[in-house]
């Protein structure tokens, strides 16, 4: 029996299986639904800009305790949502930065960003942001 084709809105909401594995997500949507996926991706989304600039400014200042912190931080979040080549980039980032092996942080720092930016636009695919509501009378 052949599966019948997907429309684009399904697979506009289906993960970069190279970035994020479904299976991950699956394991959170069961645990608490569509809910709880949706506050992981959102604080993955507000969090991960903080933590590569712990990144950046650790390694721009010679703070190598700095970047394993923050690459560790950024390893966690990943593993949660499945995020599998981000995180194994961060354990690469945070092993070197432990090691205090500053030749390799720049190379490393960059793939990172580069995996962290494709991961969080698969991620909004899965879970697209919404829009924050807007509040009369503030300007």
């Amino acid at each position: 029996m052949s599966e019948a084709p997907k429309s684009s809105a399904e697979e506009a909401a289906e993960p970069d299986d190279r970035l994020v594995d479904p299976a991950a997500l699956d394991r959170l949507r069961s645990w608490g639904g569509d809910a709880l996926l949706g506050r992981m991706i959102t604080l993955f989304e507000e969090l991960a800009p903080e933590r590569v600039e712990a990144l950046e400014d650790g390694l721009a200042s010679g703070d190598l305790e700095r970047v394993e912190r923050a690459a560790h931080s950024l390893k966690s979040s990943a593993g949660n949502l499945g995020a599998d080549e981000l995180r194994r980039q961060s354990g690469r980032l945070e092993e070197a930065a432990a090691k205090g092996d500053s030749a390799s942080m720049d190379d490393l720092v960059g793939e990172l960003l580069k995996c962290c930016r494709e991961t969080t636009a698969a991620l909004r695919r899965v879970h697209p942001r919404e829009p924050e509501p807007s509040r009369e009378g503030e300007s």
